[in-house]
């Protein structure tokens, strides 16, 4: 199953921002109540929240 064009737009209409995990846990707790972010991954030491419009 070739699901690349899927992803692609789901890309495309997301915004991916990586944060260090070394700030205030606030801050964490800000973005995921006001822009109800997901926090997808944790790699390279960097925290990966995607906020879809």
């Amino acid at each position: 199953m070739d699901d690349g064009a899927l992803y692609g737009e789901r890309i495309a209409s997301s915004v991916q921002v990586k944060l260090k995990p070394n700030l205030a846990p606030g801050v964490y707790v800000v973005l995921w109540r006001t822009f109800a972010a997901r926090a997808e991954r944790f790699e390279d030491g960097f925290i990966t929240f995607t906020f879809s419009p």
